[in-house]
C-alpha cells in the first residue's frame, strides 16, 4: 500500500463519508484524511456491506456507475462480494488508486 500518512484531496462527497465513519472512529479526519483514515473508514462501510462506498473513498470522490470508472467498480465489487477473510478485504481497499485530483499538491503528514 501508498504510504498510509499521505494526504490526498477527496471531494466534497467522499468527505461526507468519512464524516460518518469518523463517528465510529475519532482517528478519521474528514478535512485532510490521510490514506490509512481512509481505508479505516472503507474498513467501517464494508462492514456495513456497503462495498461501493467503500470504494469510493479509497479513490477519492463520487463515482457514477454508468461511467467507465463506474463499470470497473462495478466488477471490482462482485469480486469483493466473495471474499470473507478480513486481512484480505484490507489488501483489496489497500490496492486501490486514489484518482481524484484538485489544483492542491498531495502532502506527507508529520
Amino acid at each position: 500500500m501508498e504510504d498510509e500518512n499521505i494526504v490526498q484531496q477527496v471531494d466534497s462527497y467522499v468527505r461526507e463519508l468519512l464524516s460518518v465513519a469518523r463517528e465510529r472512529d475519532k482517528r478519521i479526519n474528514p478535512e485532510s484524511p490521510t490514506r490509512g483514515q481512509r481505508l479505516l473508514a472503507a474498513m467501517h462501510f464494508d462492514s456495513k456491506r456497503e462495498y461501493w462506498l467503500a470504494m469510493e473513498i479509497m479513490v477519492g470522490k463520487r463515482v457514477g456507475a454508468r461511467d467507465q470508472e463506474g463499470r470497473l467498480l462495478e466488477m471490482m465489487m462482485l469480486a469483493r462480494a466473495f471474499e470473507v477473510n478480513p486481512d484480505r478485504i484490507r489488501r483489496f481497499y489497500e490496492g486501490f488508486a486514489h484518482t481524484y485530483f484538485s489544483s492542491d499538491k498531495s502532502s506527507k503528514v508529520e
